[in-house]
């Protein structure tokens, strides 16, 4: 787990979840130059372990085709069980595969996204959660 961060302040922070080292990397390098704080998680085990340990975070954006025993989908069954408060933005490259009959479209981004998309939604989310 890696927190990123660039300047001190009061800002949402969000719990990025991906297996792919690079997207990982990226997208927590876009979202701090956006203004958020970034806590990554190579995979859901990894999240919920942190959250468990009473991590705050304010979202959770998480991919949902996962090379762990647990998917995106688990994640967010796991979140709306534990951490009812903190909404979690799915991301999928495959937009008609697998699907969680609880999931809103607003709550699935499609890749490739763009992180104007991805800011807006967390936003909102956090938005709508407050």
């Amino acid at each position: 787990m890696t927190e990123h961060e660039s300047r001190p302040s009061r800002r949402p922070i969000v719990l990025v979840v991906d297996d792919d080292e690079l997207v990982l990397e990226v997208t927590a390098a876009l979202l701090v130059d956006e203004g958020f704080r970034v806590i990554t998680a190579d995979g859901p085990r990894q999240a919920i372990e942190s959250l468990s340990r009473g991590t705050l975070v304010d979202a959770i954006l998480c991919d949902v085709d996962l090379q762990d025993s647990m998917d995106g989908f688990a994640l967010k069954g796991w979140a709306r069980a534990n951490r009812r408060d903190v909404p979690v933005l799915l991301t999928t490259a495959f937009p008609t595969g697998p699907s969680d009959p609880c999931a809103s479209q607003d709550e699935i981004l499609a890749k490739p996204y763009s992180i104007d998309s991805v800011v807006t939604r967390l936003r909102k989310a956090i938005t709508d959660g407050a």
